[in-house]
């Protein structure tokens, strides 16, 4: 007998999971999502590892990570090993419980809004051999711009490793003159949560806008599960 892949954990190499419901009734209303649309989102973002915690988009976004190093074990043990230590890895704002483990990378560094702005980044060119970002592509008012800027600070061959939420049964949509719709908890509107760009099937169309041509995809088995990789 075999385990699902989706519940053994390639941050911490927990096995099983706990469910909870995300999505709240009016970002639902807001996105017109459907009822299978709320369960792949909610596992998306609330089935947890029961070891580590983290939910379903951290952990393929860290089995991305190990698959780019060809590392078959757990991102736990991953930032240990000899191969690792100089590479030079930016996170832009926290990727959730991931965020613990990529801090353990030997050249690790943080960037967060508002002190740093994706479209904009003062940083120089050609010196990254990582950018990860998670779930923070749909919050900027010109994604293009964000993701020309993570494909500028990379390295040649480096990889930018992503992942947004996406509803795969229909096209993306910009929320330009709509009402505003936030993500996080609902009771804290911050400007940060203000949802820009609801993605769809055709997510990669700002990628290829952005000038990446080296374009793939890691999943766990599902389309719940979903990284997003770009080598430049």
């Amino acid at each position: 007998m075999t385990t699902d892949v989706k519940l053994v954990c390639p941050i911490c190499g927990g096995i099983g999971v706990s469910e909870m419901d995300i999505l709240w009734p009016e970002l639902i209303e807001a996105w017109n999502l459907t009822l299978d649309e709320v369960l792949l989102i909610n596992r998306q973002q609330g089935q947890c590892c029961l070891q580590c915690g983290s939910n379903l988009r951290s952990r393929t976004l860290a089995g991305a990570i190990n698959e780019c190093f060809s590392w078959p074990g757990t991102l736990r043990d991953l930032v240990n090993q000899p191969n690792t230590s100089q590479v030079r890895l930016l996170e832009i704002n926290e990727a959730g419980n991931l965020s613990y483990y990529l801090h353990r990378f030997r050249k690790y560094e943080f960037a967060s809004y508002p002190d740093v702005d994706m479209q904009r980044m003062d940083l120089p060119s050609d010196i990254y051999d990582i950018v990860v970002h998670s779930d923070t592509l749909e919050h900027i008012p010109n994604p293009v711009l964000g993701l020309q800027e993570c494909r500028r600070i990379l390295r040649p061959k480096g990889r930018m490793l992503m992942t947004i939420p996406i509803v795969p049964t229909r096209l993306t949509r910009r929320r330009d003159n709509m009402p505003l719709s936030y993500h996080g908890n609902p009771a804290e509107k911050s400007s940060d949560f203000i949802v820009c760009t609801e993605y769809g099937a055709d997510f990669y169309i700002d990628m290829v806008a952005a000038g990446w041509k080296n374009i793939s995809l890691y999943t766990l088995g599902s389309l719940d599960s979903l990284a997003i990789i770009g080598t430049k």
